[in-house]
C-alpha cells in the first residue's frame, strides 16, 4: 500500500524536533532487521501478540561462491566463500512499489493483525519533508538503507550493497548527523553525507528508496491455533527432512566441511548468515511455550518438552559461538579456529533436530 506524503516543507533544523529514543529492554531481537522494524514501530503504538507467534522455522540453506574470490577467506572483507542461511524457498518479504507479500507478511496480517504501507521516494528533499514530519511527532522513521554506509558495521566502506531495514530516530544539526537504531545497536551516529549517498545508491540499485509504515488489521488471538501449530511443525520437517543438495541437513553437512577448511585456517572471518541462529532458537524456545497453552494430550506435551530441550541447547551452543566470536575482535586470546569449532560443535546439534520435530508432527 502506498500512503501519499502532503505535509509542508522544512528544512534541516526543524530535524532536530525529535527526542525519540528506544527503551533497549524492550526491543525484540528477531532474525530479520525488517520484521524487528514493523513488529517495534507496531508496539509503540498499542500492544500486539507475542513475536513468537512468527517464529517457529527451524530451515537451513548453503550458498557455495557467496563472495566471488579465488581464497576461502576473501582478504578484505574477511567473508568465507560459502553462505549458511534460513532456507527461503520463496519470497519472505517481497517489497513491491504498493505493497508488501511474502511468507512474513502473511503471517504479520493473519497472527498479529499488521498490513505493511510502503512510501516510496526517488527525492532526497522530499524524503527530509517526511523525516521532518515524523520527527516533529517524536516518531521514528523506518527506512531502507545499505550496511556499507554504517559507520559501526564492519561493511562500511568495504561492501555497497548490502540491503538493511533501520530507524532513524533523531538529527543533529551541530554535528550535521542522524542517529540510527536497529536490533543490534542504538543511536548509532550516522553522517548526513552517508545517508545521502546511501539514499543515491539505494535508487541506482532498486530505482527507489523507501519507508515504512504499519497498520492494524482485525484484532488477532495472542495464542496459537492448533492449525497454526501444524502449520509451522509441517513446514519445519518438510525444510529439515528435504532432498535438496543445498537445504536442510545436506546444507548442514555441506557447512561443516566449509567450516572444517576455515578452522584450519586460522584466519579472522565471517560467514553470512550466522547471527540469525541463536535468535531464531531463542524464540522458537518462546514459540514452544505458546504451543503448550493449546496442545493438551501427554503425548503432545512430551514431545512438545522434548523439542524445547533441545532448542534451549542450541540456543546455548549458538551463544557460546556469538561470545566468542565477539572476544576475538577484541583479544588474541580467543583465536579463529576456536570460533569455528564452536560454529561446528552447534552445527552437529543441529543434525538431531529433525527428529524432535517429527516426533512432534507424530501426535498432532
Amino acid at each position: 500500500m502506498h500512503t501519499e506524503i502532503n505535509v509542508a516543507p522544512t528544512d534541516l533544523a526543524r530535524l532536530a524536533q525529535s527526542r525519540f529514543a528506544f527503551d533497549p529492554n524492550s526491543l525484540e531481537s528477531p532474525p530479520n532487521c525488517f520484521i524487528f522494524g514493523l513488529y517495534t514501530l507496531a508496539s509503540i503504538e498499542a500492544p500486539v501478540p507475542s513475536i513468537a507467534k512468527l517464529f517457529a522455522e527451524h530451515n537451513f540453506s548453503f550458498r557455495p561462491d557467496h563472495h566471488s574470490h579465488p581464497a576461502l577467506i576473501h582478504p578484505e572483507t574477511r567473508f568465507a566463500r560459502f553462505e549458511f542461511f534460513r532456507d527461503q524457498t520463496g519470497p519472505y518479504l517481497d517489497v513491491h512499489a504498493r505493497h508488501v507479500d511474502g511468507k512474513m507478511a502473511d503471517l504479520l496480517r493473519e497472527r498479529c493483525g499488521l498490513d505493511i504501507e510502503v512510501i516510496p521516494f526517488t527525492e532526497f528533499a522530499a524524503l527530509l519533508e517526511y523525516i521532518g514530519d515524523r520527527f516533529s511527532r517524536q516518531c521514528p522513521v523506518l527506512c531502507d538503507f545499505d550496511m556499507g554506509y554504517i559507520p559501526s558495521r564492519y561493511q562500511y566502506q568495504l561492501i555497497r550493497g548490502y540491503e538493511h531495514i533501520v530507524f532513524l530516530t533523531q538529527y543533529g544539526p551541530a554535528q550535521n548527523r542522524f542517529l540510527l537504531s536497529d536490533q543490534d545497536v542504538q543511536d548509532d551516529p550516522v553522517a548526513m553525507q552517508d545517508v545521502s549517498a546511501c539514499f543515491d545508491g539505494m535508487l541506482n540499485l532498486k530505482g527507489v528508496f523507501n519507508c515504512y509504515q504499519v497498520k492494524r488489521v482485525g484484532v488477532p488471538s495472542p495464542h496459537l491455533s492448533m492449525a497454526e501449530i501444524r502449520q509451522d511443525v509441517v513446514e519445519n520437517v518438510a525444510y529439515l527432512t528435504t532432498g535438496q543438495n543445498d537445504a536442510g541437513m545436506a546444507a548442514v553437512n555441506h557447512y561443516l566441511e566449509g567450516m572444517a577448511q576455515v578452522k584450519a585456517l586460522n584466519q579472522p572471518f565471517y560467514i553470512f548468515g550466522h547471527w540469525i541462529f541463536l535468535t531464531q532458537r531463542k524464540l522458537q524456545v518462546r514459540w514452544c511455550e505458546l504451543a503448550r497453552q493449546t496442545l493438551t494430550t501427554p503425548a503432545q506435551r512430551a514431545a512438545l518438552a522434548d523439542l524445547q530441550h533441545h532448542l534451549r541447547r542450541l540456543a546455548d551452543k549458538w551463544g557460546e559461538f556469538t561470545m566468542l566470536d565477539h572476544l576475538s575482535r577484541s583479544t588474541q586470546r580467543v583465536t579463529p579456529a576456536q570460533v569455528a569449532q564452536r560454529c561446528m560443535d552447534a552445527a552437529r546439534l543441529e543434525l538431531e533436530s529433525p527428529r524432535y520435530w517429527l516426533a512432534l508432527q507424530a501426535t498432532l
